[in-house]
């Protein structure tokens, strides 16, 4: 995430770590008002939300992720698969499949097994349906706006002003 944002004239403001309780209130009266626009959600419900003490919105800006091997780290564990070839089994004489669970706290080296339909059964809840996307990237890294950004020439001198000093 950027540490900061651009408004329609290609001005960046920078809002520095740290500020998330402004950050919180911004966000939750801006999906506020989107839904009272869209007609989603009446305007004493709204009033009702803004006056909770703990709206149910959070910003977490305390993680901090520089170097390059950590980014691409990341992004490979957000699309992983959703089940490791290497955890299971097949028994082709029984038919069935065995799945070992991870040996961490959470999991407890859990063994379970499955009639193989039933195992496909469950693996095939996790294929989205065929034209879903699961992997989505807004604001300066779509593809919109990284060809926007090319366009942009003062964003543009900005990007190479970085790239020479090697942020």
């Amino acid at each position: 995430m950027l540490e900061g944002g651009f408004d329609r004239h290609d001005t960046f403001f920078f809002i520095p770590l740290g500020a998330t309780a402004a950050l919180t209130e911004i966000w939750r009266r801006s999906v506020l008002a989107l839904f009272l626009e869209k007609g989603l959600l009446n305007p004493d419900f709204a009033r009702k939300i803004l006056a909770w003490q703990h709206s149910g919105f959070s910003i977490e800006s305390e993680t901090r992720i520089l170097d390059q091997p950590t980014r691409e780290a990341l992004c490979q564990y957000l699309v992983r698969a959703p089940l490791s070839l290497q955890r299971i089994r097949w028994d082709e004489r029984q038919d069935t499949v065995t799945w070992s669970a991870s040996p961490s706290a959470f999991f407890k080296a859990r063994i379970r097994r499955y009639s193989s339909l039933h195992f496909i059964a469950q693996v095939t809840l996790h294929v989205p349906p065929r034209g879903k996307h699961l992997v989505r990237r807004y604001g300066l890294y779509s593809s919109r706006g990284r060809g926007n950004w090319k366009d942009r020439s003062a964003l543009r001198s900005r990007e190479l002003v970085r790239q020479e000093v090697g942020c």
